[in-house]
């Protein structure tokens, strides 16, 4: 439960963020750094694929 917790937790954080443009003076393009989020929790989780 926690661990699905964290995860939700971070990927709802990172999508308000974008929704709400929290990021749009910092960043153009938001999906290097959604993709480095997921990349982040696999790994995390122990599941990152070879």
């Amino acid at each position: 439960m926690v661990v699905m917790l964290s995860c939700w937790r971070s990927v709802y954080g990172q999508v308000a963020m974008e929704v709400f443009a929290h990021f749009a003076p910092l960043v153009s393009d938001q999906e290097p750094m959604f993709e480095l989020l997921m990349r982040e929790l696999v790994r995390g989780m122990g599941i990152e694929s070879q």
